[in-house]
């Protein structure tokens, strides 16, 4: 078993995207994976685990915790045979710095075969700079190296570009809120491609919130259950390759 280093300086700063939430405890849980649309394979299931780490969208702020895009990925990999254990930590409003403290708090017990990583929509939000996004995401790798085998075991999701949706347009148009996405995204590209990682680009397929309203949920901020499917569509695959 791997131990965890240290992680140092951390800023634990919980911002606001959207709506507001308590802290609550991690939740693990090992999803019930037999529906009618498991894979016809007569091998035997390969067994996995999963650590998630991140923010409203991987917590699925504003929808059953059934179709958020966790619960929808592993249900979408017993498709293709594969069960997976999947821990969580992530909750409304955390920053990547506030994931990173809260990863090293916990201490999960490793090995896992899978860390994903989707942090950054609210250093965006609250304009903390792309610096700030490097520091967290940058402790949050350093620590999940030591609870996989090989860094490409590590994949970083993109950051959906919440100023399409139509709660963002009534109320940010014209803010200090609204500064530019692409520098934070080309970060954590260029740390995935250094560090050997996997990364995922969730944000072009969710521009789709800015003129589909079933893309949003109540909210009109965060994503729906048919926009998580879409995202599910993207990471399956990759998820089948690095845990193959």
């Amino acid at each position: 078993m791997k131990w965890i280093a240290p992680i140092l300086g951390l800023a634990l700063v919980v911002a606001a995207c959207g709506a507001t939430s308590s802290d609550a405890e991690t939740t693990t849980t090992t999803l019930d994976t037999t529906p009618a649309s498991a894979s016809t394979s007569t091998a035997a299931p390969q067994q996995v685990r999963i650590l998630v780490l991140g923010d409203s969208y991987a917590a699925g702020e504003g929808v059953d915790s059934s179709e958020a895009w966790p619960a929808q990925l592993t249900a979408a990999l017993v498709g293709e045979n594969v069960t997976a254990e999947v821990e969580l930590i992530a909750q409304t409003g955390w920053t990547s710095q506030r994931v990173a403290g809260e990863l090293y708090r916990r201490q999960p017990s490793g090995p896992f075969d899978l860390v994903v990583i989707g942090v950054g929509s609210n250093d965006h939000f609250n304009q903390y700079g792309v610096d700030s996004l490097e520091v967290g995401v940058d402790q949050l790798v350093g620590t999940a190296e030591f609870l996989v085998d090989d860094p490409s075991d590590i994949v970083l999701l993109s950051i959906v570009d919440w100023r399409v949706t139509p709660r963002a347009q009534e109320q940010y148009v014209g803010t200090w809120r609204m500064g530019p996405l692409e520098p934070y995204n080309e970060a954590l590209a260029a740390i995935a491609a250094d560090g050997g990682h996997r990364f995922i680009d969730v944000t072009a397929v969710s521009l789709v919130q800015a003129d589909d309203p079933t893309m949003t949920n109540d909210d009109g901020f965060h994503a729906s259950p048919q926009l998580y499917r879409r995202w599910v569509d993207l990471m399956t695959p990759v998820v089948v390759d690095a845990v193959s």
